[in-house]
């Protein structure tokens, strides 16, 4: 049986190192907002025929040089999104007048264009930041009076910072990548707290059950064993979620469908993360507080036994 508790050490000094990548790449480069964050325009044109979001990105490229986002929409996928930072008019009949030429379409072709205000992304993202919280409060709270057996504020407090931990990995990639963050990353984010923290629950379970059976085993041992007897559930789970999700993100690849990607990309990083920190981040960093806590007390009981000469 692998000794979980001692592999951890390289494996935290590992999410150490990327949380401080992740730190440097938040003060040099920040987080790339979509239009739903930062405000744009979006352009919606009926194309009537296939087309190529590659070939419609390059042409919103070269004719305002700015960056866009591209999306098929409409049953038959014939119609397209474009979504660009902060357009003029003339700029916006630019690009129509382009596409138009190129495809060969006519006037009635353009179904709109729209400037989208920064504010709903704001109070999307101030929301989805003030759930992360309060969902973190509520984890801490009700592990903590659940896990009492295993000293429940500490499990609670480790729990947490499993959950920080894999927000924190989402965060850092799309820092990294600079992806663009839109509310459907928001919601994945909070998707994958509820789907790691439950990975977090089934280890604890484990571990409070054989706290009553193996009473003499070592904290170490008692983690180890608990960690081995939950890894076929977890690695099976993680597993066909994630042919789910990897099959949506390629289908979303495939035909175009940007919402797709965007909610289903979050989602295979955090999977990932999520099963990583349940049995190397969550557990053995609990192992760790209870063996503190335990040598400062013994500390104190030899302290106090030493009398002054």
């Amino acid at each position: 049986m692998p000794n979980f508790v001692k592999i951890s050490k390289y494996c935290i000094a590992f999410s150490i190192l990327i949380t401080i990548v992740g730190f440097i790449s938040f003060f040099t480069r920040g987080l790339a907002m979509d239009i739903d964050f930062k405000g744009g325009n979006i352009i919606e044109i009926n194309m009537g025929k296939a087309f190529d979001n590659n070939r419609i990105f390059t042409i919103v490229k070269e004719t305002v040089k700015k960056e866009a986002t591209i999306q098929k929409l409409g049953t038959n996928q014939d119609k397209v999104s474009i979504k660009t930072e902060h357009l003029t008019t003339e700029e916006s009949t630019a690009i129509f007048n382009k596409i138009k030429t190129e495809y060969g379409l006519k006037d009635s072709a353009l179904q709109s264009i729209r400037a989208v205000q920064p504010l709903i992304g704001q109070e999307i993202w101030q929301k989805g930041l003030w759930s992360i919280i309060l969902s973190s409060i509520l984890i801490l709270i009700y592990i903590a009076i659940r896990f009492r057996i295993m000293s429940g504020f500490a499990a609670g407090v480790t729990a947490v910072l499993s959950i920080v931990h894999d927000s924190f990995i989402m965060f850092t990639i799309y820092s990294l990548l600079q992806i663009p963050i839109n509310s459907s990353f928001v919601a994945a984010v909070l998707t994958i707290l509820g789907y790691s923290i439950n990975d977090t629950i089934i280890v604890y379970d484990r571990i409070r059950e054989n706290q009553n059976i193996l009473r003499k085993v070592s904290r170490t041992e008692l983690v180890n064993k608990s960690i081995w007897q939950t890894l076929n559930r977890t690695i099976y789970t993680v597993v066909t979620v994630l042919i789910c999700v990897i099959t949506l993100y390629v289908f979303g690849y495939i035909y175009g469908v940007q919402s797709i990607k965007e909610f289903t990309l979050p989602l295979i990083i955090g999977l990932v993360s999520g099963a990583y920190s349940s049995i190397f981040v969550s557990s053995p960093i609990w192992v760790w507080w209870k063996d503190a806590e335990e040598s400062k007390e013994v500390n104190k009981v030899k302290a106090s036994k030493i009398k002054p000469a």
